[in-house]
């Protein structure tokens, strides 16, 4: 069986650990459904952990990160006390930061506030960290009570909704 490879629409940028319970991933998949939903066009999100990722074998992993970041339209971090300590996120996220401004854009990262960071919270952690900065000068989405919600409860879905609502506006 083949499978058309396409670009992803997003990348979703995430710790492992943070998804441990598969809370992250869920996330995701009802997001890109409920684009779907209200534009009628297909939004996929690229998820390391898709079977799909296209990944050969012996393949440089952080290669083919770049690569879908290259890819993509939106970054979608889920910000998490992890997310700001790991080196992969950080780096991440910098690169994306390089392409907005490349494309003279500065709306093309949709931060996700999963689990309440000391760091977005603290002034003076915030005034030493540079990418921290960032994310809180963006309008985020604040997930923190949601996330602990059931994923087909009214609030949860609302908030999908008016998620995706924002998505749209801005492809």
């Amino acid at each position: 069986m083949c499978s058309l490879v396409t670009k992803p629409d997003a990348f979703l940028s995430y710790t492992r650990f943070d998804d441990r319970y598969g809370k992250v991933a869920e996330f995701r998949k009802h997001l890109s459904d409920i684009v779907e939903e209200v534009s009628g066009d297909r939004f996929e999100i690229f998820h390391d952990v898709d079977d799909e990722t296209g990944v050969r074998i012996g393949q440089n992993w952080n290669s083919v990160l770049d690569a879908k970041i290259n890819e993509t339209r939106f970054f979608i971090p889920i910000l998490t006390p992890k997310f700001f300590k790991s080196r992969n996120c950080r780096n991440e996220l910098r690169n994306f930061l390089k392409l907005e401004k490349e494309a003279g854009r500065d709306d093309l990262i949709l931060p996700i506030y999963f689990i309440e960071s000391r760091i977005l919270e603290d002034p003076m952690l915030l005034a030493n960290d540079d990418l921290a900065q960032v994310v809180s000068a963006r309008q985020f989405w604040d997930w923190r009570k949601l996330r602990k919600k059931r994923i087909n409860s009214t609030v949860v879905v609302d908030n999908f909704e008016r998620l995706a609502r924002q998505i749209e506006l801005r492809r």
